[in-house]
């Protein structure tokens, strides 16, 4: 079985339920189960981690900030913070179009200097949600 890119998510349905509801097979539940339970996280200091691993900047898709990630208010930091989540949950065309409005609606909402979490079912509700 093909995995249906056009399958819409419900917003606000718990994980559990998209999924099991779902057409996919099994191994592609199994995946989208788990990447439904990834967390993005902030530490104070800069570092972000995805389930506990460095989040890569991927400057090999664009270069806003040679400093590193930021949040808090909308910067060059906050833009290469921004693409590198929605490239992490979404392909490069989407993850570039919506990269300038995901900063300026999430990422610059974090609260600067301090941590946070996000989880990629979040991020794929955002992406969901802003193309309706």
């Amino acid at each position: 079985m093909t995995m249906d890119p056009a399958w819409p998510l419900s917003i606000g349905a718990p994980a559990e339920e998209q999924l099991a509801a779902s057409p996919l097979d099994d191994l592609h539940v199994e995946y989208m189960f788990a990447e439904c339970k990834s967390v993005f996280a902030g530490h104070v200091g800069g570092g972000v981690t995805l389930d506990d691993n460095q989040l890569e900047p991927r400057h090999d898709v664009r270069r806003y900030s040679h400093d590193g990630y930021a949040w808090g208010y909308e910067g060059d930091g906050a833009a290469q913070l921004a693409l590198a989540i929605l490239l992490t949950v979404t392909g490069q065309e989407e993850a570039e179009a919506s990269c300038q409005r995901f900063e300026r609606e999430v990422v610059a909402r974090f609260p600067q200097g301090e941590s946070w979490t996000l989880a990629a079912f979040d991020v794929r509700r955002w992406l969901a949600r802003t193309s309706e």
